[in-house]
């Protein structure tokens, strides 16, 4: 009775436990889940708390200070702009000499 059956050839092996642990239940646990509940509730709590004490007040636009990542959005279109125009400006310097000469032989004409 070693696990072989010889009539048909068939066999049984056995071996040590599955490649994939299952998680064993230890005494870190419940740790584990009492931090991870005091943080979502931790959360929530400052999360509403904030909410609830501030004050709203209206403010003009112009009165806003600009954070530093605004800041840098706009002097990147800014600069974006002047390349453009610049850009445009060499397009209508080539382009303007030419439409004057059109223009002088259509008159010829």
């Amino acid at each position: 009775s070693s696990g072989i059956n010889a009539e048909y050839g068939v066999g049984r092996s056995f071996s040590d436990s599955p490649l994939v642990y299952l998680p064993t239940p230890d005494f870190s646990m419940p740790f584990n889940v009492l931090c991870l509940v005091s943080t979502v509730i931790a959360i929530v709590y400052g999360s509403l708390f904030s909410l609830t004490t501030k004050r709203l007040a209206c403010v003009k636009e112009s009165e806003v200070k600009k954070g530093l990542l605004l800041q840098l959005i706009t002097a990147l279109r800014g600069a974006l702009r002047k390349q453009d125009s610049a850009e445009s400006k060499q397009v209508d310097d080539i382009v303007e000499p030419k439409k004057e000469q059109n223009k002088k032989q259509e008159e010829k004409l």
